[in-house]
């Protein structure tokens, strides 16, 4: 049995462009794993292909199923394992197993998180030798959050999100998730920007080189709180009326800064220490949504 842990992550800021032709956003976004998990494990099937059971974790057994009832060329392990496949020229025997923690749809990048998983796992248990940059061109191919989750800890993210800047970690800190009980696809947020949004290409390269240099001074927490901005946050507001709700209890609570994470809809809040943390989350009041007390993901190298 082989298994390895698929780390959620959360976006302490992200600036959005204008689509490309493709239609595709330009994005520069500070990105950090955190100590939520879902769990992936594989054994050795002969002759059986590859196969994926998904099973539920505390993210409840809707989200498992949702995930379960994906075709395919949707589900992103699955995708992952293909184009791994692909790569190695070789077919691959096995049957996996997801235990779902991360809300699915909720701006956590669980599903991409996923993705970097099986192509971590594969790679050990049949002891590939795929380069460097192979593997980040397979994990783009996957999604574009993908790449990230190859590397973990914190990075800048620029491009669609596969241009990768390793940073030094951030001042200590821990962090409230609150999600709520329902996802909202990245698709919808996005579109909805390009409704309300009037940003510009050359706007959007002077806010990035702008939050660029201000991370040469994030030397204690206040300066981290202090960068928190979300552009997608907004438009998801417009669509999903409960992420005002959980911002506005956390903030009553004490939470030095709050923002949306990703595409939305979860909301986290940052506090100086976990102890401080935990106070706030016990405090809040929001029977639909999973709050959860977090910590940065340590990486194992």
């Amino acid at each position: 049995m082989y298994q390895v842990k698929a780390p959620a992550k959360i976006n302490l800021f992200l600036l959005v462009g204008p689509p490309r032709s493709g239609g595709y956003h330009p994005v520069c976004s500070l990105m950090e794993a955190v100590s939520l998990y879902d769990t992936l494990r594989a054994r050795r099937a002969p002759g059986a292909g590859i196969t994926l059971r998904i099973l539920a974790g505390e993210a409840g057994g809707s989200d498992a199923a949702a995930i379960g009832g994906l075709p395919p060329e949707k589900n992103t392990v699955l995708r992952a394992a293909r184009a791994l496949e692909r790569a190695a020229g070789i077919s691959f025997d096995a049957e996996l197993e997801l235990v779902k923690q991360i809300p699915v749809a909720a701006g956590l990048g669980g599903g991409s998180s996923d993705a970097a998983a099986a192509l971590r796992l594969l790679t050990a248990m049949y002891e590939l030798d795929i380069p460097e940059e192979e593997m980040s061109r397979l994990a783009l191919s996957v999604g574009a959050d993908v790449p990230f989750f190859l590397e973990e800890g914190v990075r800048l993210a620029e491009g669609v999100g596969e241009r990768l800047t390793a940073l030094p970690p951030l001042p200590g800190h821990a962090i409230v998730l609150v999600a709520p009980g329902f996802a909202l696809a990245a698709s919808a947020a996005y579109q909805r920007f390009d409704e309300l949004s009037a940003v510009t290409a050359a706007g959007f390269h002077s806010r990035c080189a702008a939050v660029r240099r201000s991370l040469s001074s994030l030397d204690d927490f206040d300066a981290l709180a202090a960068m928190l901005e979300n552009d997608l946050e907004l438009p998801a507001t417009a669509i999903c009326r409960d992420i005002k709700e959980a911002k506005q209890q956390l903030a009553a609570a004490g939470c030095a800064a709050v923002l949306m994470s990703g595409s939305g809809p979860t909301v986290f809040g940052l506090f100086p220490d976990e102890a401080a943390a935990r106070t706030a989350a016990a405090s809040l009041q929001l029977d639909s949504s999973r709050i959860l007390v977090v910590k940065p993901h340590v990486t194992a190298n």
